[in-house]
């Protein structure tokens, strides 16, 4: 049995900074192109690809940005790997030193990205890397359009990678996770005084981890969840 915790009062500032980072590109007409690192989770000792998306309204031929992570709980495990887009898009990274990802893609004709996800990046959590949350951020972000002309308006919106059993806050609600064994059914339940319990879901684990996204960790100030193994 595993529970987890989580107060909306301190995580909600995390939330809605994401937010207004997507509300902000919205206000501008959606001429300001953004790329968006991903939300997910994984079991430590596992490897997972995540999507790298686009979005951009203004002719975007290409864009590079570091990705930044913790690299006492992540490593990143691959060279990028091309998803969508026009024939000839060029995808490629490297790491450039402990937890820093250098990512670029562009269009040597100049025609513009599609908006999609426009690349995989693989990542895998450290064996002992402890349960909790690991965030992705940007750093060195170039946008370029067709006309070789740079583009400073661009915006990244940071990624949250959960490790082993933990939560986080994500569009549409709140992601509790449970390291478990793969193929065994867990029943999560939630609760908000640790005494009456609701059944919100029940998942097969896959990779060691069982996880369940709940809509009502937005309107509630605290909320605990628990993972019991179900009956045969």
């Amino acid at each position: 049995m595993q529970i987890i915790m989580c107060n909306r009062k301190t995580m909600r500032d995390v939330f809605y900074l994401a937010g207004a980072v997507l509300m902000a590109t919205a206000s501008a007409g959606l001429s300001a192109p953004t790329t968006t690192l991903p939300f997910d989770g994984v079991a430590p000792g596992y490897t997972f690809v995540e999507p790298i998306t686009i979005h951009a309204t203004n002719n975007l031929a290409g864009f590079q940005c570091d990705v930044l992570f913790d690299a006492s709980r992540l490593s990143c495990t691959n060279v990028p790997m091309l998803v969508s887009g026009p024939a000839g898009v060029v995808v490629d990274g490297a790491l450039m030193g402990p937890g820093r990802y250098r990512l670029l893609a562009y269009q040597p004709s100049g025609v513009a990205l599609t908006n999609d996800v426009v690349c995989n990046v693989g990542f895998s959590a450290i064996t002992n890397a402890a349960s909790g949350q690991v965030p992705l951020g940007a750093g060195t972000v170039h946008f370029g359009d067709s006309n070789a002309v740079t583009i400073t308006t661009g915006k990244v919106n940071p990624g949250l990678i959960l490790v082993g059993s933990a939560f986080g806050f994500m569009p549409g609600g709140g992601r509790a996770q449970f390291l478990g064994t793969s193929g065994s059914n867990y029943v999560i339940s939630a609760s908000t005084n640790l005494t009456s319990w609701t059944t919100i879901s029940t998942n097969t684990a896959t990779n060691s981890l069982a996880w369940t996204l709940d809509q009502d960790a937005l309107v509630v100030p605290h909320r605990f969840y628990l993972s019991t193994l179900a009956p045969p």
